[in-house]
């Protein structure tokens, strides 16, 4: 038995690469689109809903893997500000 066929997967992945990168769920909203499209809950289309939010989260790593390593973590506060010496703490 087909749990998917291809309209539906493509409709469901145009939807999750609409909306992952903005403010709004997009598991939501994938969500919203399988039950428009009648496709039912199960444990094969919750692995696919996952699988795909593991691709959309894999090409923003791709894209931005320059800017994920020269993250330095110790720097994300302001140091004058988590020493105490501005009274709070601020984001760089």
């Amino acid at each position: 038995m087909e749990e998917l066929n291809w309209f539906q997967t493509i409709i469901i992945a145009i939807v999750e690469g609409l909306t992952e990168f903005l403010p709004v769920s997009s598991t939501g909203h994938m969500i919203i689109a399988q039950n428009m499209l009648g496709v039912p809950s199960s444990d094969f289309v919750k692995a696919f809903t996952v699988i795909i939010q593991f691709g959309a989260i894999l090409s923003v790593v791709v894209l931005y893997w320059k800017r994920f390593f020269k993250l330095n973590p110790c720097k994300i506060f302001d140091s004058e500000a988590v020493s105490g010496k501005t009274g709070s703490a601020r984001w760089v």
